[in-house]
């Protein structure tokens, strides 16, 4: 049986009906089996006990070893401006997975600009050096896990370098 007439003419009702549907955003799920290792090392970003500063006019003060007297508007921008460039030279990933809190730490690192930074530009369980910081994910004694993917090398075992080298470059 043969069937005259253009492809739209027999497409064209299926496609109306899929771009109707849009109404409802697209959901993703990610789901692992029942063994849940973790194939990386955990690097947890912590505040210091001694920092007790949440709101960007404090933080900048603690960072800055001196009292700011600015806005908070303004405190906000040159926090976000400062956090985006941190973000550039930590050793992480562009996407990673965020574990909170995490069970085991490979290493710790408590600079406090590098984390904050991680705070600020996770959210939920993905850390994504693109992001826009979000101020409102720093929280006073806050911590938060961040898992590195480990790169097998040509002999089969994974390394992404000591927890030491992590530290010393992050701080």
């Amino acid at each position: 049986m043969s069937t005259e007439g253009s492809l739209d003419q027999h497409v064209g009702p299926i496609r109306s009906r899929l771009l109707h549907n849009m109404s409802v955003p697209p959901r993703t799920v990610i789901s692992y089996g029942r063994n849940r290792r973790v194939v990386g090392k955990v690097l947890l970003f912590q505040l210091p006990p001694d920092v007790h500063a949440t709101d960007a006019v404090a933080l900048l003060s603690v960072l800055d070893g001196r009292q700011r007297r600015c806005s908070l508007k303004l405190a906000e921008q040159e926090l976000r401006e400062r956090i985006n460039k941190h973000a550039a030279s930590l050793p992480l990933p562009n996407a990673a997975v965020v574990v909170q809190p995490p069970r085991r730490a490979n290493a710790r690192i408590s600079n406090v600009l590098s984390a904050i930074t991680v705070m600020a530009k996770s959210s939920g369980n993905v850390y994504l050096q693109a992001k826009e910081p979000n101020l409102a994910m720093i929280r006073e004694g806050g911590n938060i896990g961040v898992i590195v993917p480990t790169v097998p090398p040509a002999g089969g075992r994974s390394s992404t370098g000591s927890p030491r080298q992590h530290e010393r470059s992050a701080t």
